[in-house]
């Protein structure tokens, strides 16, 4: 649970942009994962790349993203067990 670290909002979103920064510096594209929830009530904005994770058919996240997880249960011919399912926008 978010509350156990004793972080605030303003902190976490702080170490988030620095490892998403790192990962840049080194030549990788970051983004930040999250839930709808967690975007809409816990993460500050920001600039970076949005990855929307919302199980749902339809979302109604008002926010840009560039990537959305609409299920973790999907199901693909020649692959054993569920899988995520995303959608790549952009």
């Amino acid at each position: 649970r978010f509350n156990d670290y004793n972080v605030s909002f303003y902190e976490l979103t702080m170490m988030s942009e620095d490892f998403i920064n790192t990962l840049e510096s080194a030549g990788y594209k970051g983004m930040l994962y999250s839930s709808k929830s967690y975007l809409e009530y816990v993460w500050l904005p920001t600039d970076k790349d949005i990855w929307l994770a919302h199980y749902t058919n339809k979302t109604n996240y008002k926010g840009k993203y560039k990537f959305w997880q609409l299920c973790d249960d999907g199901k693909v011919p020649g692959i054993n067990g569920p899988v995520d399912v995303d959608i790549m926008y952009d």
